[in-house]
């Protein structure tokens, strides 16, 4: 089975900043300098810092002697998926997200990952339904009338979308999850190019205020190992 590593971040200045910016590449620590605001410049280091620590911990290496390969699939930028080259030849992929007060990275050695975070009335706003959302998936949130409903399936489109690489570029409305909000796990198909794609997701209830999914594409079914500080529910 799969096993995914799930780091959740609280947006705070940690006591080895100055470790963790020393362990960026020069590509990275340049990015850093240029990033204006103060809470922006400390998720990127949050993210990027402690995603190289995860990936070295995966692959047996020291944090500075990563490669990481963020070569984009679509235009060729250095902003696509993280991945890496373990010493055995697996390849080991992550996902990186942020909203508010955290920064959430996933790491995998099977499949590719995607992770997304939200706070639960991020999809509170005139519009949401229509532009996001199926019409089973309208009906369920109705049916329900559950605060953070609409934020749970948004986390969950956002997090499938990163696993197949397609982002905000595949509308949310054609990611459909039925009427699902019961569950907290489960298998959707996403259609594209030639046959749909079976993506597995679960959410992540381990943020008070705050939806959490991690999804997987192409690597079957998966277990989590979570790390956090996070204030839990």
């Amino acid at each position: 089975m799969n096993r995914i590593e799930l780091e959740i971040i609280p947006l705070e200045e940690p006591p080895d900043a100055q470790i963790l910016f020393d362990e960026l590449n020069p590509y990275e620590q340049s990015r850093y300098r240029s990033i204006r605001r103060s809470d922006d410049r400390l998720r990127y280091l949050l993210g990027h810092g402690t995603l190289r620590r995860l990936l070295a911990s995966q692959a047996g290496v020291d944090p500075r002697s990563v490669s990481l390969d963020v070569t984009c699939g679509r235009c060729g930028g250095p902003h696509g998926r993280p991945r890496i080259e373990g010493p055995a030849g697996g390849t080991f992929r992550a996902s990186i997200s942020h909203a508010g007060g955290y920064v959430v990275i996933a790491v995998g050695d099977r499949g590719l990952v995607g992770v997304d975070i939200e706070p639960l009335d991020a999809a509170d706003w005139e519009g949401f339904d229509e532009t996001a959302l199926t019409a089973a998936e309208r009906a369920d949130v109705a049916a329900r009338r559950r605060p953070g409903d609409r934020a749970r399936l948004w986390t969950r489109k956002e997090a499938v979308l990163k696993a197949l690489g397609r982002g905000l570029l595949h509308p949310l409305h054609g990611v459909d999850f039925g009427r699902s909000l019961e569950r907290t796990s489960g298998t959707v198909a996403v259609a594209g190019d030639g046959a749909a794609r079976d993506v597995r997701w679960a959410e992540v209830p381990r943020v008070e205020g705050y939806a959490v999914t991690v999804a997987v594409a192409d690597g079957g079914r998966f277990a989590m190992d979570v790390r956090t500080n996070a204030r839990e529910p």
